[in-house]
């Protein structure tokens, strides 16, 4: 099947708006990123370029070894101060959240919404999809569909394409590595040195993309590993330009002919790095590449509740699946599935080697089973759903990892 018809099994939100902002040339990002003009806004003063801070990005406590089991949950909604229903990511930091909605930024502290930001604060556009904390700067950038935003020291600076190196106004991720802020963009790859105001672009023309669409990067090992459509997971080494490409080598787009031959498939979704893993979501399933090695699950041969996965959230040993049937929690061996129940009630399903599968039933539930994205924080998760932000917390000693195999089932 030709990747541009699998296209259309993506995000409506996401094709709308990527087919109503055009593309901007790739002439013109070069001739920005080689010295032109800089990124203010036509008519606007030169962006100020952040300033160091003493400290850099606090580590986040990752979730329990063990795993934990997250029975207890509420929303946070329109009612409680977001700004719209709808929520595309959400991004955790020791003290705060931060929600990536259709309607603006939220951020979340102490479990309310404490502040909004839309385009009247300067931001890009009203649909916010990502945002990563600089660890130079500690300067917050912010993916939109309206172009690159920075929130520093309260003050809100805007880069788009006309008037800078981003490829396209269309920003899917963005993720921070030393001085420079990456952005997958509806029409490549773009980076901004922002301690030297220098741009720099990549497409289907001068890298070893099959199509211009990047939907995903993540940053690791000192490598940039990037989801491009029909290119499977490619790996990006910055300072000598050396680029190494994975794809399902059995070519079938229908089925996985062979099983942990490579990335389930050519199809990227998301990618998302932390200790050692990169991790894959597909519309076909999922897949881990670790110590050079492939290894792939779908629904049929795994706890995974859909092969239709919206992204994946690496924190620790564990993934996190966003799917449309719930969000699901994984190491590869041990999976938990958090879903909504007709009857207002949460229900976990646990599958895991040498058990039955298990289901429990819980007094409350996630906000919606349509999970775009989540993040998870020591014994906490949060999830962007089609329904508002859903936070989930374990209050008990139980975890994924059975007592017998060094967990603790304790309830």
């Amino acid at each position: 099947m030709d990747p541009r018809t699998i296209r259309r099994a993506a995000p409506a939100a996401l094709l709308a708006a990527a087919l109503l902002l055009p593309a901007c040339g790739r002439e013109e990002a070069l001739a920005v990123g080689d010295g032109g003009a800089g990124g203010a806004a036509a008519g606007e003063a030169p962006a100020e370029r952040p300033a160091p801070v003493a400290r850099a990005a606090t580590a986040l406590e990752r979730p329990p070894a063990a795993g934990a089991i997250y029975d207890r949950w509420e929303t946070i909604g329109v009612a409680e101060g977001l700004p719209a229903r709808k929520v595309l990511s959400v991004t955790c930091e020791p003290d705060r959240v931060w929600a990536c909605t259709e309607g603006g930024l939220a951020e979340i502290a102490g479990g309310k919404v404490v502040r909004v930001w839309t385009p009247a604060d300067g931001l890009a556009h009203r649909v916010v999809t990502s945002c990563a904390r600089s660890a130079t700067t500690g300067d917050l950038w912010i993916g939109t569909f309206g172009g690159l935003s920075r929130l520093s020291g309260g003050r809100i600076t805007t880069w788009r394409q006309t008037t800078s190196g981003l490829m396209n106004d269309v920003v899917y991720g963005v993720d921070c590595e030393g001085d420079r802020v990456w952005c997958a963009t509806a029409s490549g790859l773009s980076w901004y040195d922002f301690a030297r105001d220098r741009w720099g672009v990549y497409d289907h023309n001068n890298a070893v993309f099959h199509e211009p669409w990047v939907y995903a990067v993540t940053v690791g090992d000192g490598l940039v590993w990037l989801g491009v459509w029909g290119s499977g997971v490619i790996s990006l080494e910055p300072s000598t330009e050396t680029w190494r490409e994975f794809r399902d080598p059995d070519g079938e787009m229908e089925v996985e002919l062979v099983p942990d031959d490579g990335p389930v498939h050519v199809i990227t979704s998301s990618l998302s790095y932390d200790e050692g893993a990169v991790w894959q979501s597909t519309y076909f399933g999922v897949s881990r590449y670790r110590d050079g090695r492939w290894r792939s699950w779908l629904k049929k041969d795994s706890g995974l509740p859909s092969d239709f996965v919206n992204s994946v959230k690496a924190r620790g040993r564990w993934a996190l699946f966003n799917t449309d049937s719930g969000l699901c929690v994984t190491d590869g061996d041990h999976w938990a599935v958090y879903t909504r129940r007709a009857d207002g009630k949460g229900e976990v399903r646990l599958t895991r080697p040498g058990r039955e599968p298990e289901v429990r039933v819980l007094d409350t539930a996630p906000p919606h089973d349509f999970v775009f994205q989540s993040d998870a924080r020591g014994r906490e998760v949060w999830i962007a759903t089609a329904e508002g932000v859903g936070h989930g917390t374990a209050t008990g000693g139980a975890t994924m990892v059975p007592a017998e195999a060094g967990g603790s089932e304790r309830r």
